[in-house]
């Protein structure tokens, strides 16, 4: 029962190398996921998406809706792409392309910190438009 152990074992080892070398490529989002990691370009690139973050426009799991004929809806699609019937399954379909274009980016870590300070600030009963020289007493 060893060698049959060990014959399976060769035979896991062969697809895998197999299918590193010559197999078929998996297309972009094999599963129609609605969330943004299946919108990064099947590339091996650093920090996954060339160039600028896609925006999200909605939920997860935003699946089965009656004014869509898709059963899925990626997060990077906004109701104006869905008004202009952007094609979300094709390959070629870039989540940044039709994002809008904007120099100022918030970023989570900074609003957290915001919002953490303000709540800070009503602990202390401090308002909430008090000078920065409040922020470094609380």
């Amino acid at each position: 029962s060893a060698f049959m152990g060990m014959a399976a074992q060769l035979i896991f080892v062969y697809n895998f190398f197999y299918s590193i070398y010559r197999g078929k490529r998996a297309p972009m989002n094999p599963w129609h996921s609605n969330t943004l990691e299946w919108t990064a370009p099947v590339k091996h690139l650093h920090g996954n998406w060339p160039g600028a973050l896609p925006h999200v426009y909605r939920w997860p799991y935003d699946y089965s809706r009656p004014d869509i004929e898709k059963d899925w809806l990626p997060q990077t699609v906004s109701d104006e792409d869905l008004h202009n019937r952007v094609d979300y399954a094709s390959e070629n379909y870039d989540p940044t392309a039709t994002d809008p274009r904007s120099e100022h980016v918030v970023h989570v870590q900074d609003s957290q910190e915001v919002i953490m300070l303000q709540l800070m600030r009503k602990h202390k009963g401090l308002p909430d438009n008090a000078a920065p020289a409040a922020d470094a007493a609380i």
